[in-house]
């Protein structure tokens, strides 16, 4: 906000950013990034991307309403049913993307 220009090792340590590397590293952990994410409950990676994007324009009481939607939506996922099992069964979860 004030004009100042940081390195990506404090902007990772604000977390303002997911992760600093060396340039010589950026395409293998960008990969490794991808690959992690594809392996995650899609449907619930993708209703808090849009509930973060959305949280710096909407107001609190609304942002709120709009949790609780997800999470209802989230919770009719089959990876939703498939984190409990894992849980269960204490193993890794094997999502779908559904």
């Amino acid at each position: 906000m004030l004009g100042r220009t940081i390195d990506g090792a404090r902007a990772a340590e604000w977390g303002m950013v997911h992760r600093a590397v060396p340039v010589d590293e950026v395409d293998t952990t960008a990969d490794g990034l991808v690959e992690e994410l594809t392996g995650a409950a899609t449907v619930a990676v993708g209703l808090s991307k849009l509930l973060i994007f959305r949280a710096a324009t909407s107001e609190l009481e609304r942002h709120v309403e709009d949790e609780g939607w997800a999470i209802e939506l989230s919770s009719r996922s089959e990876d939703f049913h498939e984190a409990g099992r894992a849980r269960r069964d204490r193993r890794d979860p094997d999502f779908t993307g559904r």
